[in-house]
């Protein structure tokens, strides 16, 4: 039984009621909306049951990880400043202090954090703000590892919500098969409903699309919206940077469309195409050439450097507890350019379609390699039986098929090529597979649900 376990997760008895209560009064408060009627309670539910029983494998079975980790430091962090003392507490909270950077972090705490073997999260930033929001949520969350995970669960249900009614308001008719796409996917369900770096980075990625694409695309402009931007694109570029640069050239290439489509029609918007695409190419170069330069984690050497530790720790894991590794390239991958695309392809197959059955290890495995199977039938079954590969080749037509598509290969890619473990990759793969979902469904073009729909409308 991992160490952050106490009597008051028998609290979250009633943590589910009462998230359940207060979906209804959203769904009361749109009320005209037919996706929140429809939808938002079922989704839900689907996403409480799987931050419970992500609980119950991280507590009973698994022991411990980084998830626990996370929330001891931030109830650590939120009882001092609640019990000893608050300036400190607070400065600790609400400030970007590490052992790295020099700050000095009150003794009780290192203390504290000791107990859980967690003193090296302490050294890095970058746990450190999953640490920091964990510790804010718990407070909610009664100091509960489980009262905050389903904290940390209803949060992110409400900003992927979002996005799916985005996608249902771009593509009205399929509406039954995107609830899938954002509501169903069980790797999603579990790995993205607890205290963790990915249900933070999947959620606020979620956020950033809906800010731009209401921002940029249909020119709704609040206060609200643009510092809710910014919030969400600082958290995640400091947590998981890379996920914004794979999103990045889907997302320039949208906006420059929709404003192409605006501007012009006719002849005059195939003429503008080839202009529009070098924009947006010279737009995505200058940019990431400026995230090279400002972050040099994003640097060749630095990839290289993180992809050898990751290689070196999970393969240790593979020898050492029974994980499931893979291997790509060996030697051959030096992280060049060149080598990258040599070893794309393979990284994109073992990212979308991994962990192959006689791969998975445990019970969590088995079900993610059932799920990747299943992916892979969609998947060939939209190229081949339902003609997704002709459709393809228009991607440039449809600019949310283009952001799917360039998401897909880039997350894929940097996934494939620096994990080195099926544990570690379905949890890195979270943020593109309702991508991967709506790319199957757009590609497939029939309707998979062939009864009349019903008229939505929206608030």
């Amino acid at each position: 039984m991992a160490k952050v376990f106490s009597y008051l997760d028998l609290l979250g008895i009633f943590y589910f009621p009462l998230l359940l209560y207060f979906g209804q009064q959203i769904v009361q408060k749109y009320s005209n909306n037919f996706l929140y009627r429809k939808y938002f309670i079922s989704g839900l539910k689907y996403k409480l049951a799987g931050s419970f029983i992500y609980y119950l494998i991280y507590v009973f079975y698994y022991a411990g990880g980084d998830s626990c980790n996370f929330f001891a430091i931030g109830r650590t962090m939120n009882t001092h400043m609640l019990t000893m003392n608050f300036s400190e507490g607070w400065n600790m909270i609400f400030s970007m202090s590490s052992i790295k950077t020099g700050t000095y972090f009150p003794p009780s705490v290192v203390r504290d954090v000791d107990q859980y073997g967690a003193i090296y999260l302490l050294k890095d930033e970058v746990a450190l703000i999953i640490c920091r929001i964990s510790s804010i949520i718990s407070l909610l969350g009664i100091n509960s590892y489980l009262c905050t995970g389903l904290l940390f669960s209803y949060f992110s249900y409400l900003m992927i919500f979002r996005l799916f009614v985005m996608f249902c308001e771009l593509f009205p008719s399929r509406h039954s098969d995107f609830s899938f796409s954002f509501l169903k996917i069980y790797s999603v369900l579990f790995w993205g409903s607890h205290v963790s770096k990915d249900t933070v980075c999947m959620a606020l990625l979620c956020l950033v699309i809906y800010y731009i694409h209401k921002i940029f695309i249909q020119l709704k402009f609040s206060a609200i919206r643009i510092f809710g931007l910014i919030i969400s694109v600082y958290i995640v570029f400091n947590v998981k940077n890379y996920i914004l640069v794979a999103a990045l050239p889907g997302m320039v290439y949208w906006i420059m469309k929709s404003a192409q489509q605006r501007a012009f029609s006719g002849i005059l918007s195939k003429l503008f195409a080839p202009i529009m695409i070098a924009l947006a190419g010279i737009v995505v170069f200058l940019l990431y050439g400026s995230l090279s330069q400002n972050f040099q984690q994003l640097s060749s050497e630095e990839i290289e450097k993180k992809a050898e530790g990751f290689r070196s720790w999970h393969q240790t894991v593979q020898e050492n507890k029974g994980g499931s590794g893979y291997t790509i390239g060996g030697a051959d991958l030096d992280y060049s350019p060149s080598s990258i695309l040599k070893h794309a392809p393979e990284a994109i197959v073992i990212t979308l379609f991994g962990p192959f059955p006689w791969q998975a290890r445990n019970l969590v495995m088995a079900l993610c390699s059932l799920e990747a199977l299943y992916f892979l039938y969609l998947f060939l079954n939209a190229m081949i039986r339902k003609g997704g590969g002709l459709r393809i080749l228009k991607v440039l037509d449809e600019p949310v098929l283009f952001f799917c598509f360039t998401f897909i290969i880039i997350m894929a890619t940097s996934i494939g090529l620096t994990s080195f473990n099926y544990g570690a990759l379905v949890r890195y793969k979270i943020p593109l597979m309702p991508f991967f979902s709506v790319l199957i469904i757009l590609l497939s073009g029939e309707k998979i649900n062939k009864k009349k729909k019903p008229q939505l409308t929206f608030s």
